[in-house]
């Protein structure tokens, strides 16, 4: 695996250096072609030569390919040398210095510049001129006289001279061939077939004309004879004309093509002696000089109308796209865009508003937006006046403003607007521009919590004054204690005394606080009281115990309750229980009429030993717990309660017995073949007994489990009419429930075909197909954890992300969406009719909630759910449709088809996509 790897690494750089070193041939080739080209010509001093092509090729080669293929241009000066002129290998290599130093300093400073290879803008083809035509040319002008000189080539005083016809050799060739290459290697070579219509035809054939036209007059006014009249004429500029003519009709491809081909024919006269500079110049070097003049001109006159020319169309053009831009956001926009002029009164109304307001150009253009868009009343008036006035001096004040406007059918709605001022170039007031956005629904929805904000707040200012009510009775019932509370510390020091009852204190309180149990209490019940607050600080758990005092020659009794606040304190509770004490005495002394009245009561009452003996028992019932013939005194409790329970009373006994507290349960008993339900309380009577009282409970339980039926039905059938989060908060609070999503997706489907279908089927049968498709989908939505909203006739509406958000709500519709597309396919073929299905998906934000006191529902509102019902009624049978919106929360998991731009009722025109499946993993 890693050979492969190196040996495809190694063959790519070996291909990128191939690539390389044939550009660096190709470079120094076209350069000795061109060096040859130039020598070849009869007539032209090779030191003097009118126009050099190789300082252009160079040129236009780095500008091409880059700086990094400068070799090309070193080799083919080199090898120019050598081979055509053939000078020794001192002379050869400077040569190639100074043609290749010269190159790169042109092409870099442009790069630097920022230049365009297309010249089509005016300073790309200014810098052009500048430094790569004048400046970087006196790079070889001068260093290729000097080393001639220093060779004894040519004499000293010939070297400015040579140095300027070297000059103008390269820079007529940079001039006029650089250019060149530039535009050829820039065309697009394609093959067109254009709109044969009779304008296209028209200008072909103009163009085809003026160029032969171009040619003739060249060829004239160049190749013409010495001895002919027309040559002392001053006719060289005569092609001027369609130069500028190229360059307004063809941009700088043409100017430099029709430039380069006056060049080459005014070249050719000279060369045949011909032409208007033979005829005018004394000498040959005088008429090169002449031509060069004349190419110089009319290149660089090309180079800068063609540039100007080009820059001034791509203006043009760039401000008509940007005024289509505006035009179609303007007019085609979703948002409501009027102008007023000084008078307040509209002159213009986009094409969203017309929609929107219901009114057209032709009846609110001109008019005043009050009485047509808002509501005509002293207040709008006043309003429109004041920011006609003032928005002048603040149009800060103005800028956002949201007000209820009209449609024209009355119908009243909430819009934003934001509003500019309007100003001349001279910064006159010229008018307002105002752009509007409906936000009708979400004023409904801050006008429900508005609603909800008082309830709430009514709401906690009545619980505020049940707990106001609460406190106040709190603090009744703390005055009105008895009872004694004491803080007292580790070493038994009362750090505080709260009591209501002064009689219940041994001492004043002034003599108390600050003193110890011993200086308190008598040194018994001291010793025992400072045991048990040692013991709570100790344990830090509660210690219950009583104790007495004698108060004023009267024994008072105390049952106290120690507490632990810290580490170091503890909280002393105690409660004057002597009447209790007394009342002990009395239920003491009355235990025989307990006894009796014991018996009257109808309940089944044992006393049972810590054996599970029964050693009393008081039974007034006896065939309801056990057969008439059984002696139960002496038998176990597994004797004669039998069943399967009796290990169950076994524990409760024995729990009973080591806890000292009532345990409460209830058990069932067959008795003759009926069973019985008993509610038992086992008490501790003493360390090794306990009572048993057992009471009938059947028809209570018999009650109970109807009502738990008749519940769980009334449960079920809450649950299948609203979301179960909803149910439960219903039934705790019976006011409007609003709730706003931020992200919910929203899917509605409709069954096509079932209207027709109707016609075939008896009203039962097609209510059972109806019903047999839609639980199908019921248990489909419940399956997959989203919530059914309503079904209306044949259409079904589903929700997911509520009425708990989830973060996967669009991708459970589209399963859900998917999966009933392939169970109507199964319905059709099982019913053997056409019957599809026709669903559309959106995803937004939505209020959710229950509104009314009666036949609850719970429903969605909002634009999102709008948006998600016209996908379906603009939808096509078998196809889900989704808004871009959907699409893009699924785009990553699943495959879509995108559809044509539709029109959508109340939102223009939309992109939509259809839902086709999930992506294969």
């Amino acid at each position: 695996m890693n050979l492969n790897k190196s040996r495809s690494l190694r063959l790519s750089k070996s291909s990128k250096i191939g690539q390389y070193l044939a550009k660096i041939t190709l470079v120094a080739v076209a350069y000795f072609l061109g060096g040859k080209l130039a020598v070849s010509l009869p007539g032209v001093d090779l030191l003097g030569s009118s126009v050099w092509p190789p300082a252009g090729i160079a040129q236009a080669a780095l500008l091409l390919l880059g700086i990094r293929y400068w070799p090309g241009v070193a080799l083919g000066t080199f090898f120019f040398e050598i081979l055509g002129i053939k000078p020794s290998l001192m002379l050869a290599l400077p040569a190639a210095f100074g043609a290749t130093l010269q190159a790169v300093f042109a092409v870099g400073v442009l790069h630097r510049l920022g230049f365009h290879t297309s010249l089509s803008r005016l300073k790309d083809a200014i810098n052009f001129l500048v430094f790569g035509v004048i400046i970087s040319t006196q790079i070889n002008s001068t260093l290729g006289p000097l080393r001639m000189c220093l060779m004894g080539l040519v004499s000293w005083n010939q070297y400015w001279e040579v140095r300027w016809n070297w000059f103008l050799g390269d820079a007529m060739g940079v001039l006029i061939f650089t250019p060149l290459l530039l535009v050829l290697f820039q065309f697009k070579w394609e093959i067109r077939y254009p709109n044969l219509n009779l304008k296209y035809c028209k200008n072909c054939l103009v163009s085809i004309a003026l160029l032969i036209l171009l040619f003739t007059v060249s060829w004239i006014v160049f190749t013409a004879k010495t001895e002919a009249a027309i040559s002392r004429y001053p006719l060289e500029y005569l092609p001027f004309p369609f130069i500028i003519w190229a360059a307004i009709q063809w941009g700088q491809s043409g100017a430099v093509l029709t430039s380069f081909l006056i060049s080459c024919i005014a070249i050719l006269g000279v060369i045949n002696g011909g032409g208007p500079f033979i005829a005018k110049g004394a000498t040959i070097n005088q008429a090169m000089l002449f031509l060069q003049a004349f190419l110089g001109v009319i290149t660089t006159t090309s180079l800068l109308l063609a540039a100007t020319v080009t820059e001034g169309a791509l203006a043009e053009d760039l401000l008509r796209k940007s005024e289509i831009k505006y035009r179609e956001l303007v007019e085609s926009g979703n948002s409501i865009i009027l102008k007023l002029d000084t008078q307040a009164k509209i002159s213009f109304f986009n094409e969203f508003a017309q929609q929107f307001f219901g009114f057209s150009e032709k009846e609110i253009l001109g008019k005043s937006p009050i009485g047509t868009i808002l509501e005509k009343n002293s207040t709008a008036e006043k309003t429109i006046a004041a920011m006609m006035t003032n928005i002048l001096n603040n149009p800060e004040l103005y800028q956002q403003i949201e007000q209820e406007n009209l449609r024209k059918n009355g119908e009243k709605v909430w819009v934003s607007w934001s509003n500019k001022m309007l100003v001349d170039t001279q910064g006159s007031f010229i008018g307002i521009i105002a752009i509007g956005t409906d936000i009708t629904e979400r004023r409904k929805a801050e006008l429900a919590l508005e609603n909800l904000n008082e309830e709430l707040e009514i709401r906690v200012a009545e619980r505020t004054a049940t707990l106001a009510t609460t406190e106040a009775e709190l603090r009744a019932l703390f005055a009105a204690m008895t009872d004694v509370i004491l803080i007292v510390d580790r070493q038994g020091y009362c750090r505080k005394i709260v009591s209501t009852n002064p009689a219940l204190l041994l001492k004043p309180l002034s003599e108390q606080v600050g003193k110890t149990l011993q200086e308190i209490l008598p040194a018994a019940q001291a010793d025992i009281c400072f045991h048990h607050v040692q013991t709570a600080l100790i344990t830090q758990q509660t210690v219950n115990f009583e104790y007495s005092l004698l108060i004023n020659n009267q024994q008072v009794c105390f049952s106290a309750n120690i507490s632990p606040l810290s580490e170091e304190q503890v909280i002393w509770v105690a409660r004057d229980i002597s009447d209790r004490k007394i009342l002990e005495d009395k239920l003491r002394d009355s235990y025989s009429q307990l006894n009796a009245f014991l018996e009257s009561m109808t309940d089944v009452i044992l006393v049972i030993d810590s054996q599970a003996n029964n050693i009393k028992v008081a039974p007034t019932n006896p065939q309801r717990l056990y057969p008439p013939e059984i002696d139960i005194i002496s038998p176990t409790i597994e004797q004669f309660l039998v069943g399967e329970n009796t290990e169950i009373f076994l524990s409760q006994i024995h729990q009973a017995l080591e806890t000292k507290e009532i345990v409460t349960f209830e058990y069932n008993l067959p008795i003759d073949e009926t069973e019985y339900w008993f509610s038992a309380s086992i008490a501790p009577l003493s360390e090794d007994s306990v009572i048993w009282v057992a009471r009938d409970i059947s028809d209570r339980k018999q009650a109970e489990a109807e009502l738990r039926l008749e519940k769980e039905r009334s449960e079920q059938l809450l649950l299948n009419i609203l979301p179960e989060p909803i149910a439960n908060r219903l039934k705790q609070d019976s006011s409007v429930i609003a709730e706003s999503f931020n992200e919910v997706t929203i899917m509605f489907a409709d069954l096509v075909g079932f209207t027709s279908l109707s016609t075939k089927l008896q009203p039962i049968e097609l209510v059972n197909l109806l019903n047999e498709i839609f639980s199908t989908f019921d248990q489909l939505v419940e399956e997959l954890g989203l919530e059914k909203i309503k079904t209306i006739g044949d259409a079904y509406m589903v929700a997911g992300g509520l009425p708990i958000p989830r973060i996967d709500h669009a991708e459970a519709i589209a399963e859900l969406a998917l999966t009933m597309l392939n169970i109507m396919q199964k319905f059709q073929l099982q019913i053997n009719e056409e019957l599809q299905i026709r669903i559309g998906i959106n995803t937004g934000i939505v209020v959710a909630g229950v509104i009314g006191k009666k036949k609850f529902i719970y429903d969605l509102w909002g634009d999102a759910v709008n948006v998600a019902s016209r996908m379906e009624s603009h939808g096509i049978p078998g196809y889900i449709q989704v808004t871009e919106a959907t699409y893009q929360r699924l785009k990553h998991k699943y495959l879509f088809a995108k559809r044509a731009e539709i029109h959508v009722k109340g939102k223009g025109k939309m992109t939509t996509y259809f839902l086709r499946g999930k992506k294969p993993i």
